[in-house]
């Protein structure tokens, strides 16, 4: 029995292993990596097709309309316009260069310059961290190519992003194999090609508009995307993701269009006392429309022949539901862009809610797309002037000043830290009395008032209470200083 047990087991084990190795040698296929895109661009889960699916990438691009253009607006300009610096990481302190120039970091920008040098590998075990002011790549992000800056390449960048989930940057290279020129290429009409073996899993990129066909090798071509997990050689964008929003916004566009252009909806009821035949009320129903009918001719006054009565009607529950079902839609839209509604309408806004979206905004929309850049541009292009470079755009979350403020202030009544190094982290220069320690003079330490040195208790006279307190403050921080050794 037992040998017959042993020889089961065996077998088994010989068809895992089979099993296994094929699983091996199909796996290192870059295919089976890339998904069906049909289940991306197509129906839903489960083969059940929702409102709408986008069926290619022109389609995004073509609804890059009404709430869809304000909001991928609305991300680009604040992606454009945060300021992207260049640093350099030296092994010892106060290294100089002979081909860059460099300054000192400025004091509020340090702690947050450290932990986005934290984030690239290579440049972890940093000495010290200066900006760079005159370099290639300075050049190069200012002008990108002939006809377009930095603002454009940025703005163009996160707009192919939230449209179609990918953006592809083409390095136009000079002699020395650094680049000379970005270009961006419409990611609709780019397509990675798969590799043979996950070794090299893209081998490269394929260009097609009409008859024009141009493959780009894969170290020419930086590619931007957002995660997809039905394929991820395809990006998946934001517009995806919120299809049945963007198409319910769409037709409900369209019908209010139809209301304007063609008066879809009855605007009221006309009545009379006398007989007219179907003739006669198809007269004065093409008269009326021809007065009456279209947003052009709104607010005109109505005349009715004797003896009729026009009685207007009012907006009915579907009416009502559509004006809502308005208002989620739009919220729904921009929830996907990551922009708090009150960023965009002004519906109860004071400086507080207004702060508070700005804040949300920057941090949850704003702050990792500028992550997803930077990464991308330090893993691929910066190596290729020099391994110690790095960029980094600069915080845009605003500060929560009051938190701030507070926080400031503990740190100096705690005597955490001096007055100067909290007018450091404010970028602000230090104080000739700014290294001093401050005494609450409602708080002396009782060992203070033991040794005898303030004095004992201090009477106080009337009406000289302040000067009393001030004097018992300066001998207590005299006494402090002292033992202190200062």
């Amino acid at each position: 029995m037992r040998n017959i047990i042993a020889r089961l087991a065996a077998a088994a084990g010989n068809i895992r292993g089979a099993y296994l190795k094929g699983i091996g040698a199909s796996i290192t296929d870059p295919s089976v990596w890339s998904g069906d895109a049909s289940r991306y661009w197509g129906e839903g889960v489960g083969g059940k097709a929702k409102l709408k699916k986008f069926n290619s990438k022109d389609e995004m691009i073509s609804s890059f309309l009404s709430w869809v253009y304000i909001c991928i607006r609305l991300r680009a300009e604040n992606i454009a316009a945060v300021p992207l610096r260049l640093y350099v990481v030296t092994p010892v302190r106060g290294q100089k260069f002979r081909t860059i120039t460099t300054r000192a970091v400025a004091p509020e920008r340090r702690l947050w310059v450290e932990g986005r040098a934290a984030a690239v590998p290579r440049l972890r075990k940093a000495t010290e961290i200066v900006e760079v002011t005159d370099h290639a790549f300075l050049g190069l992000i200012d002008a990108v190519n002939p006809i377009q800056n930095k603002r454009d390449l940025l703005e163009l960048t996160s707009t192919f992003l939230d449209l179609t989930g990918e953006c592809y940057w083409w390095l136009e290279r000079g002699s020395m194999n650094q680049p000379e020129a970005i270009w961006i290429v419409p990611s609709q009409q780019m397509t990675p090609i798969p590799g043979t073996d996950l070794k090299e899993p893209i081998k490269g990129y394929l260009y097609e508009r009409g008859k024009t066909r141009v493959t780009f090798p894969p170290e020419d071509i930086v590619w931007f995307n957002y995660p997809n997990p039905a394929n991820q050689f395809q990006g998946m964008s934001i517009m995806a993701g919120i299809a049945d929003a963007v198409y319910t916004n769409e037709q409900m566009f369209s019908f209010e269009e139809a209301l304007f252009e063609n008066k879809a909806r009855v605007g009221g009821i006309v009545e009379s006392g006398e007989n007219y035949s179907e003739e006669s009320v198809g007269r004065l129903r093409s008269q009326w429309s021809q007065i009456y009918a279209g947003a052009a001719k709104g607010g005109r006054t109505l005349f009715l022949p004797k003896g009729m009565k026009f009685t207007r009607d009012s907006i009915t529950p579907d009416e009502m539901s559509f004006i809502e079902g308005k208002k989620i839609t739009r919220e729904e839209i921009c929830a996907g862009f990551d922009i708090p509604i009150g960023a965009l309408v002004s519906t109860d806004v004071n400086r507080a809610n207004a702060d508070t979206a700005d804040y949300r905004f920057m941090k949850n929309g704003i702050l990792p797309a500028l992550r997803r850049l930077e990464d991308k541009i330090n893993e691929r292009i910066m190596p290729l002037y020099d391994e110690r470079l790095f960029v980094a755009f600069d915080n845009p979350v605003p500060e929560d000043k009051e938190f701030a403020l507070r926080e400031r202030e503990a740190n100096i009544r705690m005597n955490l830290t001096s007055i100067n190094e909290e007018r450091r982290e404010v970028g602000r220069d230090d104080a000739p009395w700014g290294e001093d320690v401050f005494i609450d003079a409602t708080k002396i330490p009782y060992s203070a008032m033991a040794d005898g040195d303030v004095g004992g208790a201090v009477e106080l006279e009337p009406g000289a209470k302040g000067s009393a307190a001030s004097r018992l403050a300066a001998e207590a921080a005299a006494k402090l200083r002292e033992m202190l050794g200062a």
